[in-house]
């Protein structure tokens, strides 16, 4: 079974179905990847939260909840296109991740 999804006003979170909580707060999202992985029958595309601290949240695009919290980085990530999850639905599994977002060294 597939985690579920959510965002809030602290951060993008990861829940298991045993009811375990993970995540990222907004103000520790220091990078935002995306890639595309060949599942064989399908392809999977992925995006990764990533923290100052090395942390990493994946983000898978067939889980519950992910369209939310897509529409949601735009609105927590100054300077992240609204329309940046296009980017990565258009990469094939050969291409290199792709880096959409990071925090300038002033924010």
């Amino acid at each position: 079974m597939h985690p579920h999804l959510i965002s809030d006003d602290a951060g993008v979170w990861r829940l298991t179905a045993d009811g375990r909580r993970f995540g990222i707060a907004w103000p520790e999202i220091y990078r935002v990847i995306g890639y595309a992985l060949d599942g064989i029958t399908e392809l999977h595309f992925v995006v990764e939260l990533e923290s100052d601290a090395g942390l990493v949240l994946e983000l898978h695009a067939d889980w519950s909840g992910f369209q939310s919290v897509v529409a949601s980085l735009s609105g927590h990530l100054p300077g992240l296109h609204p329309q940046w999850f296009a980017t990565v639905a258009a990469l094939a599994p050969t291409d290199a991740p792709v880096v959409l977002w990071h925090r300038e060294a002033s924010q």
